[in-house]
């Protein structure tokens, strides 16, 4: 999963925030009886947590694939599935050991390797972020993800320059991802490449026209560059949207920057 980069800006105030990825969490039991659970193959444990995940009942599929293991202990797709649940549900920690425990079975398994990649950002570890994704590209050159992701790690150490190499990596290998032109655009704004940055933002927006960050950052751009009304038009559409999507806190912020700009003589 690629992450998305929001930047909150307020007349000249810059902040690079990673944005948390959003699930609900179902809450329901596992489906299966517990008269039945010893007879149960791990296969047939795999299958269902998999399909409680894709239903997005994570703590159900946790279960799951906590009773495949009980199974069958050297089931290293068990352990990358409930590591991604546990991701999922936002315990990076748990997440990270059963990444962990996949690469002691499978040392070179790319998808582990990534894994623990992207749930180290999460848990503030960029440097150890960097070298897991730097390991996955290693093994596969085409991982647009690792690069994404190894990109947002460079930001947190402030390495713009490096951030971008790899944002244009990912790009080059997935130009169809609205998030990867989005982060690039913050990068190239953050740089002082203006037409680079709008550039990206159009293609986030043609892309995914419900983008709110995108709209927003693009007005500010536009407003930024003298372009007022087009700028005030785009942080319009973007607050619009952030009501239509129940996110509060970024209504709230653009409704606040919206005011602070249109005093602006």
């Amino acid at each position: 999963m690629v992450k998305t980069l929001s930047l909150i800006v307020s007349l000249g105030l810059s902040l690079w925030v990673i944005a948390a990825p959003s699930a609900a969490v179902a809450r329901r039991t596992l489906s299966i009886a517990e008269a039945d659970v010893a007879e149960a193959r791990a296969e047939d444990l795999l299958r269902q947590g998999r399909q409680a995940a894709d239903r997005g009942n994570f703590r159900e599929a946790i279960a799951a694939f906590t009773l495949a293991l009980q199974q069958d202990p050297t089931l290293t797709t068990a352990y990358l599935h409930r590591g991604q649940a546990h991701h999922d549900v936002g315990n990076f920690d748990q997440a990270i050991a059963d990444f962990e425990q996949a690469l002691r079975l499978e040392p070179e398994n790319v998808r582990a390797i990534y894994s623990r990649g992207e749930a180290q950002i999460d848990v503030g570890r960029p440097q150890g972020a960097i070298a897991d994704l730097s390991r996955a590209i290693a093994l596969d050159p085409t991982h647009a993800q690792a690069y994404g992701d190894r990109a947002v790690a460079h930001l947190m150490l402030g390495n713009l320059q490096n951030a971008l190499q790899d944002f244009d990596q990912a790009i080059a290998l997935n130009a169809q991802n609205a998030d990867l032109h989005y982060n690039r655009g913050k990068v190239r704004t953050a740089l002082g490449d203006w037409r680079g940055a709008l550039s990206d933002y159009n293609q986030a927006i043609a892309l995914n026209p419900n983008f709110a960050e995108a709209y927003g950052n693009r007005g500010l751009l536009r407003f930024e560059q003298g372009d007022r009304q087009a700028g005030l038009d785009d942080l319009q559409r973007a607050l619009d949207l952030f009501q239509q999507q129940g996110n509060r806190e970024g209504y709230h912020f653009t409704q606040t920057l919206i005011r602070q700009l249109e005093a602006v003589e």
